[in-house]
């Protein structure tokens, strides 16, 4: 049987692995970031199951926070009337969403705030999104990230106006 994640996201691995059971409880990630990698996202949350593409309302990416493991910029969510960004909802298990805080630096680097996002065919979900707690104007994301960001979201097939937008916060000077 054919799982939605696969239907939708056919070129990541979706379904739980050989001797996983679903997740009955737990929680809705919206990953923007490089948490898009799904390699990423097993070494950080095992038990996690991507569900789909999902999209938040009204908020841009942007990079407003150093991070020194990247040596550069690293995403965030900003609000903005009118506008939206592409992601992977996630479904994770209480020990997943506490690794993920102490992956994210939550509650000092990142904020975790619930947020509606509306996943492709399987509708609206309240789920998890970080945010950062710090704000700059703008940092310029390391290299890497960036390719971890664009890759991920390509290998997805989020749409190409996101990709570009991606482009965009990253180098907000080159779009002027």
């Amino acid at each position: 049987m054919m799982t939605l994640c696969a239907a939708v996201c056919p070129r990541i691995s979706c379904a739980p692995r050989s001797g996983e059971e679903e997740i009955v409880s737990g929680a809705y990630y919206f990953a923007y970031g490089s948490n898009l990698s799904a390699e990423q996202m097993r070494r950080r949350c095992p038990a996690a199951v991507a569900l789909g593409v999902a999209r938040l309302a009204d908020h841009r990416l942007a990079f407003t926070r150093w991070s020194p493991v990247w040596r550069g910029g690293v995403a965030d969510v900003v609000p903005s009337a009118g506008a939206a960004v592409w992601g992977l909802l996630w479904q994770l298990t209480d020990e997943d969403l506490q690794a993920l805080d102490g992956h994210e630096g939550h509650p000092v680097n990142y904020r975790r705030s619930l947020h509606t996002v509306e996943a492709t065919g399987l509708g609206p979900h309240d789920a998890w999104v970080y945010e950062v707690v710090d704000k700059r104007s703008f940092v310029p994301p390391a290299s890497a990230y960036l390719e971890i960001l664009l890759e991920s979201a390509a290998l997805l097939g989020l749409p190409a106006a996101h990709l570009a937008e991606v482009r965009t916060a990253a180098d907000p000077a080159d779009s002027a």
